[in-house]
């Protein structure tokens, strides 16, 4: 259901996901849709939190715990760069931007909250035991997040895909100064 969902809103846009095209996408009634999830917010909700946490998922078995703080750094970044390109969280970029217009906040909230909790948490269990304040690793957390969806949303905007390569390395330098740890 999820990746019918998801292959929905990515192939033909989040305007496409009706309660029509997700149950015909899906293969089932909507009477058996809204008797699992309940309404299209709840379906679109269920999407954008399998999509971040594969993300999560993916990072966590990714990370080295015993690395050094640029080699945690490297793969924090490449692993989010190369996880923001997937379908699933094309989707979720979809829905997320798509989440401004709904009547209530249900969703808007929740997508907030995957993405604060998530990416504190992981950007924390990294880098605090290098003894770096939690505001410097909240903020280095925000800007980067901030700059790899920025990054992937450009590089959908054209017929030609960026690679970011010069951008990406700055971002590490950038993220391990706000850190404190360039030299670590």
């Amino acid at each position: 259901m999820v990746r019918a969902v998801t292959d929905l809103i990515v192939d033909e846009g989040i305007a496409s996901a009706t309660a029509a095209r997700i149950s015909e996408r899906a293969g089932v009634t909507w009477g058996a849709i809204a008797h699992q999830f309940g309404d299209k917010d709840a379906v679109l909700l269920a999407v954008a939190e399998h999509g971040f946490a594969q993300l999560t998922r993916s990072l966590v078995a990714s990370l080295d715990e015993r690395a050094t703080a640029r080699e945690r750094m490297d793969t924090l970044i490449d692993e989010t760069w190369r996880r923001l390109n997937v379908r699933s969280s094309i989707a979720f970029l979809e829905i997320v931007l798509n989440a401004r217009n709904l009547d209530h906040g249900q969703l808007r909230a929740r997508q907030e909250a995957l993405i604060v909790t998530h990416t504190r948490q992981i950007w924390s269990d990294l880098f605090a035991e290098f003894d770096v304040d939690e505001q410097a690793i909240d903020t280095a957390r925000k800007l980067t997040f901030a700059a790899l969806l920025g990054m992937s949303i450009q590089s959908k905007m054209g017929p030609r895909k960026p690679r970011f390569s010069h951008e990406i390395a700055t971002l590490k330098e950038l993220a391990l100064r706000m850190l404190g740890l360039a030299d670590a």
